[in-house]
């Protein structure tokens, strides 16, 4: 199958935007949970540990999905990705 020069210069981009979207999305979630934190512990004078632990984890989440989404654009590894996908999917429930 013979491939076209916008294919050749598209899939790479792909790649970098879904890369760059996880890591803005990742960001914003982090100064929002930060901002949630503050002002959660500062009302009920609680210890923000476990919020920390929450914020830690649902951030992995955010970059397992959005690396392997990232993965799964690269046609040579899409199984690999699809494998990255459902274990994401599973840590997530």
């Amino acid at each position: 199958m013979e491939r076209n020069w916008y294919d050749i210069i598209l899939d790479p981009g792909i790649f970098v935007i879904i890369i760059a979207g996880t890591l803005l999305v990742a960001y914003v979630f982090r100064l929002l949970f930060n901002q949630l934190i503050k002002n959660s512990t500062r009302v009920m004078n609680n210890d923000p540990t476990s919020y920390k632990f929450l914020k830690y984890a649902v951030s992995a989440v955010i970059y397992a999905v959005g690396f392997s989404w990232a993965v799964y654009e690269i046609p040579s590894l899409r199984t690999v990705a699809n494998s990255l996908l459902a274990g994401a999917g599973i840590l997530a429930i």
